[in-house]
Formats: C-alpha cells, sequence, structure tokens
C-alpha cells in the first residue's frame, strides 16, 4: 500500500526579526515542496515583523506574550496541525530542498525516529544562494557530540530541527521553560530521545549569523552555563524517577 506523503509545518519564533523575516520565508518560499502551513510567533516584537509576514501564504501568525524563546517555540510547536513539525530562526535561510529533505527523511524511517538536525552554513560569509563553512559548523556539532555530552550522542540546532507531532505531544508538557536557565537545544533533545532517536539529516542545509555569536564571548560562556543546567536537571529528573510520574499525570 502507498504511503501517504508526509505533512509538515514550520515555526519561526521571532522578537524584532524586520531585519531578516522576509528573506527567510523568501527561502520557504522556493521550496520545491511546500510546506503545509508556516507559523509566524510574535513575541511581543516593537517592529513590523507582523506585518511583513503577513503577506505571505501559507503564514499564520499567533502571539506569545510571555518573552523568551522558549515560550514562543512551545506556543508554535502546540498550535501546529501537521505530522512534522520543522523548526527555523527568523535569521536563517533554508536551502531549497529544505522541506523535502525533511519529508524523504522521515517517510524512509520507521517511527523510532523522532527528531532531525542538519548543516548549518554561515550566512555572513554565503552570498547569494551558496552555503558556506557547513561542514565547520557539522564538526562542531559532531565535537560536542563527543566531547560535551558522550553519553547523550546528537543533539538538535534549534535553527535547523524538525520532529514529529506524535513524539511533540508526548513531551509538549515537560520541556522546561525560561531562557536564562536552559539550553532549549539541549532540553529538547534529550527530551525527544526519551520517545525516539535523533539523527542527522545532511540535505537539510539552512544558513544562519553565526559571526556575531562567536565574537559575543559573553554569549558562547551563557551557553556553556545554560548546558551545564540543562544536564543537570535531566539527571535530577532521572535519579528521582520523574519522568514516568509526570507522562502518568498528563494522561490523567
Amino acid at each position: 500500500m502507498k504511503r501517504m506523503k508526509l505533512t509538515v509545518s514550520v515555526v519561526i519564533p521571532t522578537y524584532n526579526e524586520s531585519r531578516d523575516i522576509a528573506k527567510c520565508l523568501d527561502s520557504l518560499m522556493r521550496q520545491t515542496i511546500m510546506p503545509n502551513e508556516i507559523i509566524v510567533v510574535d513575541n511581543n516584537s516593537t517592529d513590523n515583523t507582523a506585518e511583513i509576514a503577513s503577506t505571505y501564504k501559507l503564514v499564520r501568525i499567533i502571539k506569545e506574550k510571555q518573552k523568551g524563546i522558549t515560550y514562543a517555540r512551545t506556543a508554535g510547536f502546540n498550535a501546529a496541525k501537521c505530522d512534522i513539525i520543522a523548526r527555523i530562526d527568523a535569521d536563517t535561510i533554508a536551502c531549497d530542498i529544505w522541506i523535502e529533505s525533511i519529508i524523504d527523511k522521515f517517510s524512509k524511517a520507521d517511527e523510532s525516529l523522532g527528531g532531525i538536525t542538519g548543516k548549518v552554513a554561515v550566512r555572513e560569509l554565503s552570498p547569494s544562494n551558496t552555503f558556506m563553512f557547513s561542514p565547520i559548523h557539522f564538526l562542531w556539532r559532531k565535537l560536542g557530540d563527543i566531547v560535551i555530552h558522550p553519553t547523550v550522542g546528537k543533539i538538535m540546532s534549534g535553527h535547523n530541527m524538525a520532529i514529529r507531532k506524535s513524539v511533540w505531544d508526548k513531551i509538549s508538557h515537560l520541556v522546561h521553560l525560561g531562557d536564562k536557565d536552559i539550553n532549549e537545544d539541549v532540553d529538547l533533545s534529550l527530551f525527544v530521545k526519551r520517545f525516539g532517536k535523533v539523527e542527522y539529516c545532511h540535505k537539510m542545509l539552512a544558513k544562519t549569523r553565526m559571526v556575531e555569536m562567536f565574537l559575543n564571548t559573553s554569549k558562547i560562556k551563557r551557553y556553556a552555563r545554560a548546558n551545564r543546567v540543562t544536564f543537570k536537571k535531566h539527571m535530577d529528573l532521572d535519579r528521582k524517577n520523574q519522568i514516568p510520574r509526570l507522562i502518568k499525570e498528563r494522561k490523567v
């Protein structure tokens, strides 16, 4: 029996992204396979981000008043209606086969595949339709998988990832909220791994602003601290055997 094609929701958290949101959405309009819906989460923007986004087809704008990427992401994921929830940041540009590669990866896998993440190129060094230096980011992520979290394995990048909606429904009440305390990429990945595998999808290519981040030493230190806090929270959950209880409470 022929399988039906998976449907895809794209979620974009935004806060004052008028500089970048059009280019992000333009890249989604060029897809070889279009997403079924694009959810732009307006996280209290004071510029015209929402106004720009509203001019694009397939875009549905929702508002999240609680400030922070974890709250905006969660609101967008909860609003998603499709089989797969893809996540991209407003300053990120997807390659033309981004949606196609996501559908292909999940379609060829069994239900044990919970989430995927792709390569990320350096946008500042990638003019026009090029995606330069993505192997550097891939090796950086691989190094993190080996050195920072060797017992955990692959961690998804928040600006280039996708998970099954069925997995999100199981973990939506478990994810931690609050940007100052946790690394949301790591937190989400660790919860996804409780219900499925996380794998790399090498054709799932995007480019985002990286030079600014690597030059911001205070931000890098904050990420390192957030990583430690996030891993500790998950270790505490396991030590206290809280996950089974939380899952049971959600069902009730």
